[in-house]
């Protein structure tokens, strides 16, 4: 038997079984002449469950027939979909959805059964974003040379950048290089903002560099705490580093310590070195690179940027 049927017997049946309760009480009461106030309250309750019977009835045979269906799902498709809804979903619930949204097709699943695993990681990984801050018109220009003082490769980078906050606030600005380079030192931080600098480290000021493993690789870095920044929209950070390799050469890694929306890298050489050979890892995004015979260097990537992605380039001493 069919949900039609069904619906229609359920529908029928209920259907007269009010109008009978209905038409019972309208009987009963007015071939009783003498009533009492416990026989008024028996008809009108009587009365009032025909009713409810009946509409309960006509309301269960709308709600089976798909007409009312459609209208029902497009309506429901409408709120889940829309900008409010999933606006004010907490971070939990949007990540629950987005995979649910990005599920592999059966078809996809029996090919590769971990496929899931890949989707899921792929939604943690873009949800991480709102909780860290992001950096955006991120400048590098670097100038390599060779320090006759030190007898080693150097190179002078003056970084900058805009710094955006979290909706906790600013975390602790991480600084410093990859690898043990002991010599590599930063030079100068400053922190600013459109209406005042809030802060300017040289030298001594600056914390110590620290050796420490991150994702299986050594880097000597700091921590500068952004406690009086808290507030401002956006702030405008500079520094200045001067990293070193040996008697011979150098690798300069660039490498984003988090989301960036665009960058530009530049590299420069004086006389005494060159550029021998670069690698760019920047994965899934469009950038252009102009090179000069190995005196100049500049990549230009003009879209968001996951962490991790960056630019390797070995500089030998002529």
């Amino acid at each position: 038997m069919t949900a039609v049927y069904w619906l229609r017997f359920f529908f029928l049946n209920y259907l007269w079984l009010g109008l009978v309760i209905i038409l019972g009480t309208v009987v009963v009461d007015s071939a009783i002449v003498v009533k009492g106030f416990l026989f008024r309250v028996l008809v009108q309750t009587a009365t009032a469950i025909g009713i409810a019977v009946v509409v309960a009835s006509i309301f269960s045979f709308a709600a089976g027939t798909s007409r009312f269906i459609e209208k029902v799902r497009g309506l429901l498709q409408d709120i889940v979909v829309s900008h409010e809804f999933l606006g004010n979903l907490d971070r939990h619930s949007k990540e629950r959805a987005l995979k649910l949204l990005l599920r592999p097709t059966s078809a996809e699943a029996n090919i590769y059964a971990n496929i899931e695993d890949y989707y899921d990681a792929f939604v943690s990984e873009a949800l991480q974003v709102s909780s860290r801050c992001v950096r955006g018109s991120l400048v590098a220009d670097c100038h390599a040379r060779f320090d006759r003082k030190q007898d080693k490769v150097a190179v002078d980078t003056i970084m900058s950048y805009q710094l955006y906050p979290t909706t906790r606030g600013y975390d602790k600005l991480t600084v410093g290089f990859k690898g043990e380079k002991e010599l590599s030192q930063c030079t100068n931080i400053m922190v600013s903002s459109r209406e005042k600098i809030y802060f300017e480290l040289k030298g001594n000021d600056i914390p110590t560099l620290k050796t420490v493993d991150r994702d299986g690789d050594k880097y000597r870095l700091t921590d500068v705490d952004l406690q009086k920044c808290q507030g401002a929209a956006r702030l405008d950070v500079e520094g200045r580093t001067t990293e070193y390799g040996n008697e011979r050469w150098m690798v300069l890694t660039f490498q984003l310590l988090g989301p960036t929306d665009g960058f530009r890298f530049e590299l420069s050489c004086d006389d005494t070195v060159e550029i021998a050979e670069h690698a760019i890892f920047i994965i899934g995004r469009g950038y252009s690179v102009e090179e000069a015979h190995g005196r100049s260097l500049r990549i230009n990537c003009r879209q968001w940027v996951s962490a991790g992605n960056g630019i390797a380039v070995l500089i030998a001493k002529k």
